[in-house]
């Protein structure tokens, strides 16, 4: 009987199945920031490939002049 009341109450549990628990911190923006980090890490590493590549062009250039 226990179990039945719990199942039929109108708790946040059971109105927002996934969401109180597994989906709640999404809400507050506790993994958005660790996002915001891994992005601006990506954007960094991006802008040093590509500084590199020139670089390594402007190598191959003077090279073979």
């Amino acid at each position: 009987s226990s179990a039945g009341e719990s199942a039929a109450s109108n708790s946040s549990r059971n109105l927002f199945k996934g969401w109180s628990s597994e989906m709640g911190p999404l809400s507050r923006g506790i993994v958005g920031e660790s996002i915001d980090r891994e992005e601006a890490l990506l954007d960094e590493t991006s802008q040093d490939i590509k500084m590199l590549i020139t670089q390594l062009e402007e190598w191959h250039e003077k090279k073979t002049q």
